[in-house]
């Protein structure tokens, strides 16, 4: 009797193995995710490295609406909204895993705290790393600052471009403009044009917004944009928070 319940089993379990050699296949995951900014500053490409062996990609974006490029590895969004986009493969009835890329800007919301020429410090500017958005207000007293600063503060409680302030061995290098865009906070900054858009000095009002365009030098060209909040204006200080886009080119928050 054992011997024919184990004649019945070794099938079975032989049946059983034999299924599990063949599984479904399994859908890769979309790579190097990047973006690409329209020359109108707003219109963003997404595109990413092709998955093998796929029928097509599907895009989900920051609203949750989604869009189907078919087979190609691209797609262009007019006038992109901000967020986080999600893009994944599928075959047949079958979906990979989402990768993600977000075009979302740096947001300082610790107020910073910038003095201006008279301070005993010898006043102080405002030096941001494009990379990544980070920034630290630095002395005008160390002409350590003069090649990446941005702007500083004048006496008359104004930001200067850090092109217009001479160190004891030269000047400053990155080129700053500035447009006061009021009590209301924008979503996207003015397009910038070299001479008429945007002023390297703009007056500080409290609970003002300025659209900030960092140029940079001939050295080390920038072309982003920021939104400074200014939160407090007094003689002896200029407290604000900021918004950086750490995107080239691309102007919407």
């Amino acid at each position: 009797m054992k011997r024919i319940l184990l004649l019945l089993i070794i099938p079975a379990i032989i049946i059983g193995l034999a299924s599990c050699t063949n599984p479904a296949p399994v859908v890769g995951t979309p790579t190097n995710l990047e973006w690409t900014v329209g020359t109108n500053g707003i219109d963003l490409t997404l595109s990413w490295t092709a998955v093998d062996d796929v029928d097509g990609y599907i895009v989900i974006t920051p609203a949750g609406d989604t869009v189907e490029p078919d087979t190609n590895t691209e797609y262009i969004f007019l006038d992109a909204i901000v967020g986080t986009y999600s893009v994944l493969a599928f075959a047949s009835a079958e979906y990979g895993t989402s990768a993600t890329l977000s075009n979302a800007p740096y947001e300082q919301t610790t107020a910073m705290t910038i003095y201006p020429l008279s301070s005993t410090s010898g006043g102080s500017g405002f030096d941001i790393n494009a990379l990544n958005g980070n920034a630290e207000i630095v002395s005008l007293a160390d002409d350590t600052y003069k090649e990446t600063f941005d702007f500083y503060l004048n006496d008359d409680s104004s930001f200067v471009s850090a092109d217009d302030y001479t160190f004891t061995s030269g000047n400053g290098a990155n080129i700053t403009g500035f447009i006061n865009n009021g009590t209301t906070e924008p979503t996207a900054c003015t397009q910038y044009v070299s001479g008429s858009t945007y002023n390297n000095l703009e007056s500080c009002v409290q609970d003002n917004y300025l659209m900030v365009y960092f140029l940079g030098s001939t050295v080390t060209p920038l072309d982003n944009y920021g939104i400074i909040n200014l939160t407090a204006v007094t003689a002896d200080n200029v407290v604000f928070t900021y918004k950086f886009q750490t995107l080239e080119g691309f102007r919407k928050f």
